[in-house]
């Protein structure tokens, strides 16, 4: 499974999983994890975490395609959060602010 969403918390994938899980179960197919991508957008940013990210999308997807599984390391490097939580709120209390203000 790839996922992503705008939300800060990874938590907001748990609901997505556990389907994503059990219909896997049901057509009775391997789950081989997820790919799990909190505040998204914040990827647009040029730094040293997206970089990371990026990175270890790419191995991921490489030895998915080659040994049919993905490391655990690398799905949390890709699902680390880029910015504090403190930060999330206070630049998403910003821009509502300036768009209730237009």
């Amino acid at each position: 499974m790839v996922s992503v969403c705008g939300w800060w918390e990874l938590g907001n994938f748990e609901t997505l999983l556990r389907i994503m899980e059990e219909v896997a179960k049901d057509v009775d197919c391997e789950f081989t994890g997820a790919v799990l991508r909190p505040h998204a957008y914040l990827m647009k940013r040029n730094s040293e975490k997206t970089k990371e990210v990026n990175d270890a999308l790419r191995q991921c997807g490489f030895e998915l395609v080659r040994n049919g599984i993905m490391q655990d390391n690398l799905l949390k490097i890709i699902s680390q959060p880029l910015i504090s939580e403190k930060e999330y709120t206070t630049a998403l209390t910003k821009e509502y602010l300036e768009i209730k203000t237009e």
